[in-house]
């Protein structure tokens, strides 16, 4: 328990210095201050501490604490400063974002088997790669991992990917997105659609939105990245329904009722541990702001509190979830980058690495082209 408050404290610190860091660039140029994100300086700064000084055993635990389970309260608190309507009217507008994912990820599944053959990729590798492209990063090689029985080595290789991937686009997706002159709802979508790991992607959104000086792509790539996670679920369960059929097939033909229970229990408990629960409570947490739960005063009427969620009214405490949920975002990043040890990047070798830049740069194809279809 100790070691996990270790780990915790120093991403704190990290997040905190990140701060601090672009509170003296903004005291030297107003510009720098404003466009520079504390996200990505928490990532560089993680990244330095890990591969210079190096981070014990003991701030592991806690430090991978940080990068998930505070990214997670993150997002639930972020929550808290979305209005429901506003979520409901982005895909009611926008429905073409929901056929959008799903083509995404037949697409990334289809490039990285079918090139990632061709280039003799192993077979998990290019599971990991089409899925981690295409749904939830590193989250997704994790589900995906125990229903293919990969070792922990092909695992570890296939987040690497994937983490050198979020690296590359959380700072030149942002780039890309101003030369092209796209909005920031559009790219929200584009960040929330092609980019990987959840973090990754509030991290671009939150660059974009200092560049762009408006909350818009920040909160649209909440939105459109954990509609995307949620499709883990689906994914999820059909890679288990396929492993569990041939296990049952085997089962069957030699003759193991209990191989055959077994297989039909796991596909049950998988929908329960790979169900992203925390987007439940994203979901809670905006429908209360929207109906004004966070008002410190009482509704006279129900029509008052209905009109009170369409006009979209902001409370201090709020705007007090907005400034803690972007901490908390920044505390995840620096967990990210303290994991980040430079010499795990390149043991994967050239051609996953290479398989995944055609898979990511196919998926942002995919995306950018339907947002200029859509008129974003």
């Amino acid at each position: 328990m100790l070691n996990k408050y270790r780990g915790i404290i120093l991403a704190i610190a990290v997040a905190i210095a990140a701060k601090l860091l672009i509170a003296g660039i903004g005291s030297f140029s107003t510009y720098l201050g404003q466009v520079i994100s504390p996200t990505i300086v928490a990532i560089v700064v993680g990244i330095i501490i890990q591969n210079t000084l190096g981070i014990s055993q003991r701030y592991q635990v806690g430090v991978q604490f940080a990068s998930k389970y505070v990214l997670m309260l993150a997002i639930v608190v972020l929550g808290a400063t979305l209005n429901f309507n506003d979520i409901v009217n982005l895909f009611s507008r926008q429905p073409g974002i929901i056929y959008l994912i799903v083509f995404n990820i037949c697409l990334a599944f289809s490039i990285a088997y079918g090139i990632g053959r061709l280039m003799q990729t192993d077979s998990s590798l290019r599971t990991f790669i089409g899925g981690g492209c295409s749904i939830c990063g590193g989250t997704t090689i994790s589900a995906l991992g125990p229903i293919l029985r990969a070792s922990e080595s092909q695992i570890a290789f296939g987040i690497s990917v994937i983490f050198f991937l979020d690296m590359i686009t959380i700072v030149l997706y942002p780039i890309l997105g101003q030369l092209m002159g796209l909005s920031p709802e559009a790219f929200g979508v584009l960040a929330g659609t092609a980019i990987n790991d959840t973090s990754s992607v509030l991290a671009a959104g939150d660059i974009y939105s200092k560049m762009m000086n408006s909350d818009i792509a920040y909160e649209t790539a909440s939105i459109v990245k954990l509609t995307r996670t949620s499709f883990l679920v689906l994914v999820a369960a059909l890679f288990s329904f396929f492993v569990t059929w041939k296990q049952l097939s085997t089962a069957a033909a030699t003759g193991s009722a209990q191989d055959s229970n077994q297989g039909a229990g796991s596909f049950i408990s998988l929908i329960a541990k790979t169900f992203p629960w925390f987007i439940v409570f994203f979901l809670a947490m905006s429908l209360c702001n929207s109906i004004g739960a966070f008002r410190l005063e009482p509704f006279n009427s129900f029509a008052q509190m209905i009109n009170y969620g369409a006009k979209g009214q902001t409370p201090a405490i709020v705007m007090f979830f907005k400034d803690l949920s972007k901490f908390l975002i920044v505390v995840a990043l620096a967990g990210v980058g303290l994991q980040c040890n430079i010499k795990n990047l390149v043991k994967p070798g050239v051609r996953p690495l290479l398989l995944g830049i055609i898979t990511a740069a196919a998926v942002f194809a995919s995306s950018l082209t339907t947002i200029n279809l859509l008129n974003l």
